[in-house]
């Protein structure tokens, strides 16, 4: 299984995806605007390629090229979706988080926060500050005291997911966005023999036709469903090219990805997640499910 997470940072690119949190360290990337974000997380589950500009030597930080490898055909790798909640008083506490958040109501939120939360970063430490209450360390995480929009928005989205996994070491704490299923070994095999990176794949949302253009009505290519989906930058553009215009408001939702016969295909941003998150997570205190953590991506 891979390890559940909603943003992956790399020195390549960055791959965001809905429904998804927005930390500060995120937020402030200068290659995403504070208000594209919060129109990225009110619009509701959402795949955005956005590429970190080249380093002036045509690499980038780690001194990689700045193109991603060339299209290739390879094996498919299934993957499984996670599975949704069957908690009715979960799915209670998830309508009213929701519905708090689309009001940014910080005094209602701080009922439905613990009184102290965690923070594990992606080795399983415990970063959080301890002397802060949970709803300051966690408003201070997602920047909700800055007068702007894309923490509540962010946080509204997130809470619309329904999916979630039992944290391990933390008996009766769940997390979601939960994380799909698939072969780790395969995945593997994958990446060397694409020449890719993790941070480059992603999942459909149940069956997704494939067009030939971004345009709604560009002729069908594939119908795919149940695999991994490698993303592009956008058609004839650079890694670093893609950053600053997607860090616009874009003209269309549709994604460039490889399909496993090699041929390049443009599906809906919003039926694609991300195989790598970060987790918001829940507990109960007092019978009553709270937010009790927050867990970083590996």
């Amino acid at each position: 299984m891979s390890s559940p997470r909603i943003f992956f940072l790399a020195s390549v690119a960055v791959l965001t995806f809905g429904p998804g949190l927005i930390s500060p360290s995120q937020a402030s990337s200068p290659q995403r605007s504070k208000s594209g974000v919060a129109a990225m997380a009110a619009e509701g589950p959402l795949l955005i390629v956005a590429q970190n500009a080249p380093a002036a030597s045509g690499q980038d930080q780690d001194g990689m090229p700045d193109q991603p490898a060339p299209p290739k055909p390879y094996k498919p790798v299934s993957v499984k979706p996670p599975k949704a909640s069957s908690d009715a008083s979960f799915e209670a506490f998830r309508k009213k988080l929701a519905d708090v958040a689309h009001s940014k109501d910080k005094e209602a939120l701080k009922g439905l926060i613990g009184d102290k939360v965690f923070h594990l970063d992606g080795e399983g430490n415990d970063k959080a500050d301890k002397d802060k209450s949970g709803i300051d360390y966690f408003s201070e995480l997602l920047d909700l005291d800055s007068g702007e929009t894309f923490g509540w928005d962010s946080l509204n989205v997130t809470a619309g997911d329904s999916t979630a996994d039992a944290l391990e070491n933390h008996a009766g704490v769940i997390c979601g966005p939960g994380a799909p299923i698939y072969d780790d070994d395969a995945f593997e095999k994958l990446l060397e023999n694409t020449g890719t990176d993790e941070f480059e794949w992603a999942y459909s949302v149940g069956p997704i036709e494939a067009r030939a253009s971004d345009k709604p009505d560009a002729p069908v290519l594939e119908k795919v469903s149940g695999v991994l989906l490698r993303i592009l930058p956008a058609q004839g553009q650079s890694e670093g090219e893609a950053a600053e215009s997607q860090s616009e408001a874009p003209s269309s939702d549709a994604i460039p990805i490889v399909l496993p016969s090699g041929k390049t295909g443009y599906v809906p941003g919003a039926k694609l997640r991300p195989l790598s998150t970060d987790q918001l997570c829940y507990g109960k205190e007092g019978g009553s499910w709270k937010i009790v953590g927050y867990v970083d991506a590996e």
